[in-house]
């Protein structure tokens, strides 16, 4: 074999060798890489399944992160809810009460001397006559807040729930800046007061006297259930509320009164004593209307006339039977008859009758004379000096022929006494006669009759000093008034 042929042989098997050793390496490569994507496949399957498990968690905390969202906000506004009462409350009892010697007379005569007097003297509904004189302290603690309303004829709106009573006193204002809470429910939880104003403001009123400013928002929510939501009566320390708003034409002097329904059905809160409020804000009005729905009543209703039958109001009613817009003119005039024939069987005093709708603001037909008569009417005011003396004299009047009363049936008795004394001597000898006379002298008892008289006369003197407290509490309501509005 010549040299080159072995050369030719000796490069031929390197070759095979080197491709030997290439396919050797070339199949190590691809067993490590086949090895590292296995790892690899296995790290992404791994990874992938973390992948869903962070998504599932990442679902799992925007849920849980809206549940958050959601309860931060309710504690937000239960928050804001809590810090409003608070600042209300806060705001009722720090409310300054205005200075007034008169005021304050009066409540020491009614909490010492008439309480001393009223303790001796045995008269019938003696619970009435104090509840009477605390009223007219009320009234005064009212005007000396509310100065304005001592030259105003006090109308209240009166009437069962959801007859429409606010929706009534809506209709009045010219202005919608503010009004008065609506709905099929009692709304009405604590009476307001309204007065024709050029502008809009309202005001909360403490059982001090005091008032405060209320934003359209804290007059708003003045509903039962927010007033329930306190966990104590509202009321107690915010009795009534007053409204200053631009009406129509013809109401200048005259505040009206939105009382509660005076049968708030079944609905929850402080609504036990409605009936009292209702009865207490429309017996102590100058004028009242009584409100009927239409939609619910074809005729004034059994409870309405109970009430009203009971109340024994020492004022003629007007009538307003509201919704009027939701019955034909046939329907009003048949309802119109039967309502006069109701009234006048139950002998009812009334001063007219209005189908009216608050809705539209019109009055449909009327009978007697209309409401905005009746309101032309309302604009002559009793002086309030008058009608506080009007009341005082109801109250003492009482005692006083209660008195009176007592001596005569004494007076009577001991002619009597007299009488049989006679009779005795005409026919009995003369030791029956002193015995029997020694036992009527005991019962004559002439101190009684003595101390009847003087008790007359206390209860004279004591009407005297509540009547200079009140005109002297007037006098200062006056100068109040002229501070307040020039």
């Amino acid at each position: 074999m010549d040299n080159g042929q072995l050369y030719r042989n000796n490069d031929i098997r390197r070759a095979c060798n080197s491709e030997q050793n290439l396919s050797a390496s070339l199949a190590h490569s691809l067993k490590e890489e086949r090895s590292n994507h296995q790892i690899n496949l296995q790290r992404l399957i791994h990874l992938r399944s973390q992948f869903i498990t962070l998504e599932e968690d990442s679902v799992q905390l925007k849920g849980d992160m809206q549940l958050l969202d959601s309860d931060y906000k309710k504690t937000q506004k239960d928050y804001s809810g809590i810090s409003s009462k608070y600042h209300l409350v806060a705001n009722l009892l720090n409310a300054k009460q205005p200075l007034s010697a008169g005021l304050s007379n009066f409540k020491s005569i009614l909490a010492n001397d008439y309480l001393e007097f009223a303790s001796e003297i045995v008269a019938k509904k003696e619970a009435d006559c104090y509840l009477q004189l605390s009223a007219i302290a009320e009234e005064l603690e009212l005007m000396m807040g509310f100065p304005d309303i001592h030259l105003k004829t006090v109308v209240a709106i009166s009437g069962g729930f959801s007859s429409g009573k606010s929706a009534f006193v809506n209709s009045l204002m010219t202005s919608k800046d503010i009004q008065l809470i609506e709905g099929i429910n009692p709304m009405t939880a604590i009476p307001s007061y309204v007065v024709c104003d050029t502008k809009a403001h309202i005001k909360g009123y403490a059982n001090n006297g005091g008032s405060i400013k209320l934003s359209r928002d804290s007059y708003e929510s003045m509903t039962h259930d927010f007033i329930k939501s306190f966990g104590f009566d509202l009321k107690s320390i915010m009795p009534y509320m007053s409204i200053s708003i631009p009406m129509i034409e013809g109401l200048e002097q005259v505040c009206i009164v939105d009382t509660p329904g005076y049968n708030p059905a079944d609905t929850m809160g402080y609504t036990k004593n409605d009936k009292d409020v209702a009865l207490k804000f429309a017996t102590q009005s100058d004028a009242l209307i009584w409100v009927i729905g239409l939609d619910a009543n074809g005729t004034i209703s059994v409870s309405d006339l109970e009430f009203i039958n009971d109340a024994d109001f020492d004022k003629p009613v007007y009538f307003i039977l509201n919704k009027a817009d939701l019955r034909t003119m046939q329907d009003i005039e048949e309802i119109l008859d039967d309502i006069e024939e109701t009234l006048e069987f139950e002998e009812i005093e009334y001063k007219g009758i209005s189908a009216y709708s608050s809705t539209q603001g019109v009055e449909k037909c009327y009978r007697k004379i209309s409401l905005s008569d009746y309101f032309a009417e309302c604009q002559n005011k009793e002086p309030i000096v008058d009608k506080i003396h009007r009341q005082l004299d109801k109250v003492f009047n009482h005692y006083v022929s209660s008195l009176e009363k007592n001596l005569e049936e004494y007076n009577d008795m001991k002619s009597t006494l007299k009488s049989i004394e006679l009779d005795i001597l005409q026919s009995a000898d003369d030791e029956m006669y002193l015995k029997v006379k020694e036992k009527l002298v005991k019962l004559y008892d002439h101190e009684k009759s003595e101390e009847i008289v003087k008790n007359i006369k206390r209860a004279k003197n004591l009407e005297k000093k509540f009547k200079a407290v009140v005109s002297e509490t007037v006098d200062e309501v006056r100068k109040r008034g002229l501070e307040i509005y020039g």
